[in-house]
């Protein structure tokens, strides 16, 4: 099963996420959404460090949202990375919420690291859905 697939989009970028349950989703997001930001030659990477990320909202779509825009978040205004990431999303008291442990790379970023930039990932006909196989989801994002 692939992880994610380009859709197309009049003017944004649309993207099917795929995954074996919720964690997968988020992961693969994250994955996709720096695929598509950075181009495929390496920064120069000045520390590494890791990181705890705690967010919650309402929904799981809600979630999945602020956590792409987070990640942007760190891309653009503190030239972080986040890989090794490690999930655990839970439900509790009618929110959803994610935690998650990264390893963060500080890169020197600069015109020739990023492929497109990604202005925000939308809530425009975001919703996770369960099927046979997993989940899937689709996600815009404005560049």
């Amino acid at each position: 099963m692939p992880k994610y697939k380009l859709l197309e989009h009049t003017a944004d970028l649309r993207l099917l996420i795929y995954g074996k349950n919720l964690e997968d989703i988020f992961n693969n997001s994250a994955k996709a959404l720096l695929d598509i930001a950075l181009s495929k030659k390496k920064a120069f990477t000045l520390k590494s460090s890791n990181k705890l990320i705690i967010l919650k909202d309402k929904s799981k779509e809600d979630l999945l949202i602020s956590w792409l825009n987070e990640l942007l978040f760190l891309l653009y205004s503190r030239n972080t990375i986040a890989k090794d990431i490690k999930l655990k999303i839970t439900h509790n008291n009618n929110l959803y919420i994610l935690k998650a442990k990264v390893k963060t790379q500080e890169i020197a970023l600069s015109s020739k690291n990023i492929k497109t930039e990604i202005k925000a990932a939308t809530y425009y006909n975001t919703q996770i859905t369960k099927y046979k196989n997993g989940y899937k989801t689709e996600v815009v994002l404005d560049v």
